[in-house]
């Protein structure tokens, strides 16, 4: 690759994957989210709900004189508290559109430009499209509260597609699908997206240069991570976001290389993003064991060298 990849996107990290200490909300946030802060390796970082305020001022503090790109990851709560965006109980729908609707607020507190949102859990073939409807009704209200609440810019809502069939179980589900109910919320709302996430895609056996080809006009962020799907006996099998290489896993060098190499030939380096330039953030989780910060230095290995393999 001939030229420097600051001159293309914002390397982030997703924090609460790989300092799973705080998936909950709570545990040395500010200390931990400090290392990925002080790492100018990072242009951008991914935080979650921080329940208590003293620790959210703290870390919106930090945040402000950092100069990195933010998105907020209500999915992290959403899966913990199991919200459910797509029940087709109306009641459930909408306190569960209520309780992500806080963490609109939150993320435009910590000045976050992107809001990454969950489908909620599959209810099985036959009521599938019933509840991609009640999902549209959701992510409309969402994007409506979002323009609603904006000031000196708009937070953008995106939806992470997840596996179907292995872990997450989740509606929302194969790309394409992704792409139809993108497709019907950028019709009203031009403040929605899609999160692509390359460990998802190869959980929905997904090929990643079919995929982002039928969803370059919505892509408004990407993940980079690893996942075991070969070996259900494995300690990281599933949705885990082991590190790239790991035995038995699906991604090390070669595999983000050829990711990015796509997202260069669907133009994604140069799409109209909410944020200073395209983020495409690792999401690692360690394993018991594994630390926290070794994973951090082994990802940035991983990108540099899968950026050097590239040729345009």
């Amino acid at each position: 690759m001939k030229h420097n990849w600051e001159s293309y996107l914002r390397v982030g990290m997703v924090y609460p994957a790989v300092f799973p200490e705080t998936l909950k909300g709570e545990g040395p946030v500010v200390e931990t989210a400090r290392k990925i802060i002080e790492d100018d390796f990072f242009g951008a970082i991914e935080i979650t709900w921080v329940k208590d305020i003293n620790e959210r001022e703290k870390l919106a503090n930090l945040l402000k004189s950092s100069h990195m790109d933010v998105v907020f990851l209500a999915g992290v709560p959403i899966l913990v508290e199991k919200i459910n965006l797509s029940s087709i109980d109306e009641a459930e729908r909408l306190e569960a559109v209520e309780k992500v609707k806080k963490w609109v607020d939150e993320a435009y507190f910590f000045e976050a430009k992107l809001l990454l949102v969950g489908s909620g859990p599959d209810p099985g073939k036959e009521k599938r499209n019933e509840a991609k409807q009640s999902l549209v009704y959701s992510l409309k209200e969402l994007c409506e509260y979002a323009k609603r609440k904006a000031t000196s810019y708009t937070l953008v809502v995106t939806m992470e597609n997840y596996d179907r069939d292995v872990d997450k179980r989740f509606l929302i589900g194969p790309t394409l699908e992704a792409v139809e109910i993108a497709q019907r919320i950028r019709e009203e709302f031009d403040n929605f997206g899609l999160t692509i996430d390359q460990s998802h895609l190869s959980q929905l056996r997904e090929s990643p240069s079919v995929v982002l080809e039928q969803a370059k006009e919505c892509v408004v962020h990407v993940h980079l991570a690893n996942c075991v799907i070969q070996t259900c006996t494995h300690p990281a099998y599933g949705d885990q976001h082991p590190r790239f290489g790991i035995q038995a896993g699906e991604t090390d060098v070669k595999e983000v290389s050829e990711f990015l190499e796509s997202l260069q030939k669907i133009g994604y380096f140069n799409s109209k993003v909410p944020t200073i330039l395209p983020i495409i953030s690792v999401e690692v989780k360690p394993l018991p064991g594994e630390d926290s910060n070794v994973l951090i230095a082994a990802s940035k290995r991983v990108f540099k060298e899968a950026w050097a393999r590239l040729d345009f």
